[in-house]
């Protein structure tokens, strides 16, 4: 019985990983310090699917690593919350 239910849990596991990571683009606005990229990096990796966030202070960007799923909107609406503007520069 065990065994079934390992085996379901690994299956259900495996399907939610076949969803695509992204890597996209913020251009920043508004931040100047380091608490400010602080706070911006805190405020992306609260969302759901957000795997990895990288802020550069001298690009005034940041890159979002996360699951396809997740919409630039939400990456957007999350620094806006945060008090800062970005926009969506690229996709990779």
């Amino acid at each position: 019985m065990r065994l079934i239910v390992a085996l379901i849990v690994l299956a259900l596991a495996g399907s939610t990983a076949l969803a695509a990571d992204v890597k996209r683009t913020l251009a920043l606005s508004g931040l100047t310090c380091a608490a400010c990229s602080a706070a911006v990096r805190k405020a992306l990796k609260q969302i759901d699917g957000v795997r990895d966030v990288t802020v550069n202070d001298e690009q005034t960007q940041a890159v979002v690593v996360a699951d396809e799923t997740v919409p630039p909107a939400a990456l957007i609406r999350a620094v806006e919350k945060a008090g800062y503007n970005a926009t969506v520069s690229g996709t990779n």
